[in-house]
């Protein structure tokens, strides 16, 4: 989500999904077209909104990247370790034998 502000409303926040936006234009206004066919007018220049939607883009995939490298650490750590055996003991269930 990137945080704008509407033109007539500079002191509230809009929260705008950048997945939606399919077109911004700077005459005079700056004018966002949304997938859904909406257009909002806001304060922010095109170029602010291509950077905000830039600056989102990147944390998304940086975050994707950590989370792959962390995955990846997590594997090769299980890989490594020792294979787990286990014997029964007096904590185990009894085995249910068929009743007749």
């Amino acid at each position: 989500m990137i945080v704008l502000h509407r033109l007539r409303h500079p002191t509230e926040p809009l929260r705008l999904n950048h997945e939606m936006i399919v077109s911004v234009e700077g005459m005079p206004d700056t004018v966002i077209r949304l997938t859904t066919g909406d257009k909002i007018v806001v304060a922010e220049s095109p170029g602010e909104v291509a950077d905000l939607v830039r600056e989102c883009r990147i944390d998304i995939l940086s975050g994707a990247m950590l989370r792959r490298s962390a995955d990846r650490a997590a594997a090769a750590a299980v890989a490594a370790a020792p294979p787990f055996h286990r014997s029964l003991t007096a904590l185990d269930p009894p085995a249910l034998e068929p009743v007749a």
